[in-house]
């Protein structure tokens, strides 16, 4: 590279662009030698496609068996794989989706707190209350009051 670069023949620069190429390459092959990179494991593919599914039917299926066999494996082994990789047990992942999805309904849209419930698969409104409060600590009703009063006082400092 050096003579081609000190010299003056014909097509030079495009000699140097080839080797420098060339040493480009042979240095990448050199470090993926040293820094391989890890292909993704089963698991972690398998919790990514679990979290998918959780994201496509939160409103319908509510229970980890549901996402399991669609999965085709056991619900403990998507426990066991997703506490794992995540730290977080599969129904957590449920319930987070259940409950982000709850509170932009309660925040965003005149329904119910029964029909909010109703829309996201709890036959009981009671019961949708009762999960809500023991994931948020409050109830929808409270939280969309705060909700609301939080948007209305920035609402205001913004007009």
């Amino acid at each position: 590279m050096m003579q081609e670069f000190g010299g003056q023949a014909f097509g030079r620069l495009a000699v140097l662009q080839a080797q420098l190429r060339i040493l480009l390459v042979y240095a990448q092959r050199h470090y993926v030698r040293r820094y391989p990179v890890p292909l993704p494991a089963v698991d972690d593919q398998l919790v990514g496609k679990y979290i998918h599914l959780v994201d496509v039917y939160f409103r319908q299926f509510h229970q980890v068996q549901e996402y399991a066999k669609r999965l085709g494996i056991t619900p403990g082994h998507l426990t066991d794989i997703t506490r794992q990789r995540t730290g977080l047990a599969a129904g957590i992942f449920i319930h987070r989706r259940i409950v982000l999805e709850a509170k932009r309904l309660l925040a965003f849209s005149e329904q119910t707190v029964a029909e909010v419930g109703h829309s996201l698969n709890f036959e009981d409104p009671a019961y949708f209350t009762r999960f809500f409060r023991r994931e948020c600590g409050i109830t929808p009703t409270q939280f969309r009051t705060e909700i609301r009063k939080k948007y209305q006082h920035l609402r205001s400092l913004s007009l």
